[in-house]
């Protein structure tokens, strides 16, 4: 039997004027003051201080862009010698239309085994919040600004749909004369215009294209015997599934792109990056840095110095290696989150469980039938070149024996006292972000994998009569995780009941941020000894990204028929 189909969408949204009240005023604060790159199509912020979060705020000014600190290359939207526009140009309406062709098919071989496919394009529309953004308490202003980052200039936003490819294969089959049967079923997508959550303000997101995605796998189910008839019975399944995302320029800049000058920003520190060093002029040094130095002037404005200046402040990374790049084409773990330095660089939201299994027994005896079950999921990925941020020496403004922390002439007397330390003079961001030092590397997109979880659960059932069953369900009746990626700061919170998941450390000291020669130095730390949790990059949490497991729950439910 076939079936084909042929279905038609037309999303339309009726968008509201932006050309009133008090919007002109803000539009031209925003083509006027504010500052954008219209190659990469960052727009300049303001640099944050330590301890303090994204979103970082807008530069505005009315003088040149490029005399901002860290400026170069930027310029006004103001639509001046084809610089970049903004301007409260909003169309009355927004549509799209996608033709949806589609076809399934069952073959039935013989009484115990049935052949099935299907394939066909869908298509999912945007969210209508994310297409038009005005506010009428006041100023749109900040909002605009940064929806700048993400390519649109105008608070009208072109978002299209997610259209998708998608195909299945089945083969269901009993073995004949058995109570065995199974099911297997292989499945692929592609998806277009790929869409993920993207922070333009604190708590606040809007939905944007990042890419191209796919998806392929396979599930498969064997049965044993009949969960309604005497005796013993049960079920195992199990799914396979590769999620992926590969970014592209579509309305922001390219993720991974902005990895990569997260980690030329570190680059430019080595002296590989330095005049004459192997690296420099290349790729991997990026363009408009400061010059490296191995030292810098405690003025925090990058000025490179001797340093047999006693008040220089040294450049702890000067002869480390420079950090490889990622690949811009490369194709990566789906998060929920698009990542950007100054606006959100926290977790990712990585979701994908490749491998998930669940068991289940049953054992009927006349009235009453007992049913174990055990879900076992694989971890999920998390890490990002993002997770760790360090002292930047280009704007420190004393270093340790400067301000009496340790002694002159001791091993870190040069080294920047991290109280002094300002906000990141590295370009375009806020944060230097640093190599992990309890890994050596930078963390690549998705690059650790987490604990798998397994949960064991029970259920009771007795038949009163033919018209009353009883139920008795214990949920999470145990759980534990195990496995994941094996790494320093699994070993001092290994994934155990409590333990199934790591995060981003915020609070993490081991990148600089302690004087003398390592954090437990109290002496240099005006006699304070960190906690231990402060001294892992990752610290433990109670899931794996894929879905918290809850309490021990205890059900009862009473089944009446009438």
């Amino acid at each position: 039997m076939i079936n084909a189909s042929l279905r038609w969408d037309r999303f339309s949204y009726k968008l509201a004027p932006a050309n009133m009240g008090q919007n002109p005023f803000y539009a031209q604060e925003v083509a006027n003051y504010a500052c954008v790159n219209p190659t990469t199509g960052n727009v300049l912020v303001s640099p944050l201080a330590p301890g303090s979060y994204p979103p970082a705020n807008p530069v505005l000014t009315n003088g040149a862009c490029s005399a901002q600190p860290n400026g170069a290359g930027y310029v006004h939207p103001d639509c001046a010698a084809g610089d970049p526009c903004f301007s409260l140009n909003v169309p009355s309406a927004y549509a799209m239309s996608y033709f949806q062709p589609r076809i399934s098919g069952t073959y039935t071989e013989n009484p115990d085994t049935v052949w099935r496919f299907s394939g066909g394009r869908y298509a999912e529309p945007p969210i209508s919040a994310s297409v038009e953004y005005l506010y009428r308490g006041g100023s749109a202003a900040s909002l605009w600004t940064n929806f700048m980052s993400l390519g649109t200039y105008s608070p009208f936003h072109p978002i299209p749909g997610m259209t998708s490819a998608q195909y299945d294969f089945s083969l269901e089959k009993r073995i004949h004369g058995t109570p065995l049967s199974f099911k297997i079923t292989p499945f692929y997508s592609a998806t277009s215009n790929w869409q993920e959550q993207s922070f333009i303000g604190a708590g606040f997101v809007t939905q944007i294209p990042v890419g191209k995605a796919r998806s392929w796998g396979v599930e498969t189910q064997f049965n044993y015997g009949d969960f309604n008839q005497e005796g013993l019975s049960g079920l195992v399944s199990f799914t396979y599934t590769k999620s992926q995302v590969q970014f592209q320029n579509l309305l922001g800049s390219n993720q991974i792109n902005d990895m990569n000058q997260t980690i030329q920003n570190y680059n430019a520190l080595t002296s590989q990056c330095a005049v004459g060093g192997k690296s420099a002029g290349t790729a991997l040094c990026g363009t408009n840095q400061p010059a490296a130095s191995a030292c810098y002037a405690s003025s925090g404005d990058a000025t490179p110095v001797s340093c047999a200046d006693l008040t220089a402040i040294a450049n702890p990374y000067y002869n480390s290696p420079a950090q490889p790049l990622l690949d811009p084409s490369g194709w990566y773990d789906q998060g929920i989150y698009a990542l950007k330095p100054g606006v959100y660089t926290g977790g990712a939201g990585f979701y994908n469980s490749p491998f998930v299994t669940n068991i289940v027994l049953n054992y009927r005896h006349q009235k009453l039938a007992i049913t174990p079950s055990l879900q076992i999921q694989a971890g999920t990925k998390y890490g990002s070149p993002y997770d760790i941020y360090g002292v930047d020496p280009r704007n420190c403004f004393a270093n340790q024996a400067g301000t009496g922390a340790v002694a002159a002439g001791s091993t870190t007397a040069q080294n920047c006292d991290y109280t002094q330390a300002g906000p990141g003079a590295a370009p375009a961001w806020t944060y230097l972000y640093v190599p992990n030092p309890q890994t050596g590397s930078f963390a690549t997109y998705g690059a650790f994998t987490e604990p798998n979880i397994m949960i064991g659960n029970l259920q009771l059932s007795y038949d009163v009569s033919s018209h009353v069953t009883l139920q008795l369900t214990a949920s999470n009746l145990f759980h534990t995780c195990f496995g994941g990626t094996q790494a320093p700061w699994t070993t001092s919170n290994p994934a155990s009941s409590n333990n199934c998941g790591y995060y981003a450390n915020g609070w993490y000291n081991g990148a600089g941020w302690y004087n003398g020669t390592s954090p437990t130095n109290a002496a240099a730390n005006h006699g304070i000894t960190p906690y231990p949790w402060e001294q892992t990059s990752y610290l433990p949490k109670f899931n794996n990204s894929i879905g918290g497991f809850i309490p021990f729950t205890l059900y009862f439910q009473a089944q009446i028929k009438l």
